[in-house]
């Protein structure tokens, strides 16, 4: 088994946690479970969420520069709608 690697996408079949998301639904609804001011913080959270077995990818919205600006989303870590509920439980969000 290939070790998976945050920002993959989701739907890797073969990879992750062992499930064919393909044979399920080719492109799942995301969910975004967390956001961040920059990248690596958002590296860690998905490597959290792909180690529990769940897909998650990262999505950098920031254009540039060391600073983010009010109008740019940040830098978020989403997964398939199905596994935020477990995503923000694997995270301690109490939302979930």
């Amino acid at each position: 088994m290939q070790p998976r690697q945050a920002g993959s996408g989701f739907g890797d079949s073969g990879h992750g946690n062992g499930r064919d998301v393909n044979a399920m639904d080719p492109h799942p609804e995301p969910a975004v479970v967390a956001t961040f001011p920059d990248r690596g913080e958002a590296e860690v959270v998905a490597a959290k969420l792909l180690g529990a077995g769940l897909d998650a990818v990262v999505v950098d919205e920031v254009e540039g520069g060391s600073l983010p600006v009010d109008t740019e989303p940040g830098v978020v870590v989403a997964v398939p709608a199905s596994e935020a509920e477990a995503a923000r439980a694997v995270l301690g969000d109490p939302a979930s």
